[in-house]
């Protein structure tokens, strides 16, 4: 009788276990799933070291604290090794409009400067009127929901990777 509870006790930390880590509603297409991570989406893939791109483990977010604003970076990231599957430069100006640099308590993560760091790596003239929107706000960081206690906010903008990828883009297509 024993036997019979523990394979029931298997079989149901097995189907948990598959639950948990099942790929039920995101697209099939690695790319699609670098999209969808970059829109705040499921974190399906990170950067382990540079250029090693990997599924991520099944507890990779509990070791990071501000997860959810890495897994942005990481996809912003690993799109620029992609560039023959798709229109890359497309999602990272929607997502250079969306995010902002954010300031998680123990530093800031720099996500629009990230962005605007690899649109001007890219090269591409449809970069440049966002990239130039973002140099007429305020573009202030944001503290960020995992931030513990007061944050010592400061007043840091992404502006000088958005000047510096406008400068790029520009000499790159003179």
């Amino acid at each position: 009788m024993k036997k019979v509870y523990l394979l029931h006790g298997v079989a149901v930390v097995i189907l948990i276990l598959w639950f948990v880590t099942a790929d039920f509603a995101t697209p099939s297409s690695r790319f699609d799933q670098i999209i969808t991570q970059l829109n705040g989406g499921k974190c399906t893939y990170e950067i382990k070291t540079e250029g090693d791109i990997a599924k991520r483990g099944l507890f990779s977010g509990f070791i990071r604290r501000s997860d959810s604003e890495r897994c942005v970076i990481d996809a912003v990231n690993i799109l620029t090794t992609m560039q023959e599957d798709g229109d890359v430069v497309q999602p990272l100006i929607i997502a250079l409009q969306k995010y902002r640099n954010v300031d998680s308590g123990d530093g800031i993560i720099p996500i629009r400067s990230e962005i605007a760091s690899v649109l001007g790596r890219l090269e591409d003239k449809r970069a440049l009127t966002p990239l130039n929107d973002i140099l007429l706000t305020d573009d202030l960081t944001v503290l960020s929901d995992s931030a513990s206690g007061r944050s010592a906010y400061k007043k840091q903008t992404s502006f000088p990777a958005v000047k510096e990828a406008i400068k790029t883009i520009n000499e790159a297509n003179k």
